[in-house]
């Protein structure tokens, strides 16, 4: 069915083949889902992706899913009758939280065709999901490796960065189609540490490195 989709609107549609479970496996275990409370879901597409978040999903977590294609919408419905799936754009989260009584989540899964989206829409759409999120909460999100050379692609890798105090990329899962690799995306805050792991220890090394050049600065003393 994507195919179908991506040739009548590939600025909407950047699969042309669904996500393998083996993909959708990886973002489930990836993102953790045991521990989060509110987890949103951009785009879910055939739903495979939304099947694996529902079975990992911890009891009474509130979960709902995003998509702008009406198609796709009812596809999602009736493979995932459990889940809640609004035909909106991932820009609207903030109002659709609120209708489930949240002002925020700890997680956003994204399977958005992030490299053929105009600037603007890219924008706008991380700038909801950074104030969507609470404090130490995650944004994973899928980028095919042709999105690596696209305009769109390297521009949303550099907004990525500028929205979210830090980003990882995830190994590449091969066994799709095509070739993905997951970005996860932090928003640090009162609750978490501003410094990722590897620049903390990083920075404590400098910081010994000018200590220890300081005092071999320090006259001799002489009994």
């Amino acid at each position: 069915m994507l195919w179908k989709e991506f040739i009548q609107d590939p600025g909407k549609t950047g699969a042309i083949a669904q996500s393998s479970p083996r993909l959708a496996r990886y973002i489930a275990q990836q993102a953790h889902l045991r521990d989060k409370r509110a987890v949103v879901e951009f785009g879910p597409g055939t739903s495979v992706v939304t099947r694996e978040i529902l079975r990992h999903l911890r009891p009474g977590a509130t979960f709902f899913a995003l998509e702008t294609n009406p198609r796709l919408v009812d596809l999602t419905r009736r493979n995932c009758p459990g889940a809640t799936v609004y035909r909106a754009s991932a820009e609207e989260i903030g109002h659709h939280l609120q209708l489930h009584g949240r002002d925020s989540c700890d997680c956003i899964i994204s399977s958005l065709p992030w490299a053929n989206f105009p600037r603007g829409l890219q924008d706008r759409i991380l700038e909801a999901s950074y104030q969507a999120l609470q404090p130490g909460g995650l944004l994973l999100s899928f980028s095919y490796w042709q999105g690596r050379v696209l305009p769109g692609g390297q521009y949303f890798r550099q907004r990525l960065g500028h929205y979210f105090n830090h980003v990882e990329r995830s190994r590449t899962v091969w066994r799709n189609l095509p070739p993905d690799f997951p970005y996860q995306a932090y928003k640090y805050g009162p609750a978490t540490s501003p410094l990722s792991p590897k620049f903390a220890s990083s920075l404590k090394l400098l910081i010994c490195s000018i200590k220890s050049f300081v005092y071999s600065l320090r006259p001799l003393s002489w009994a």
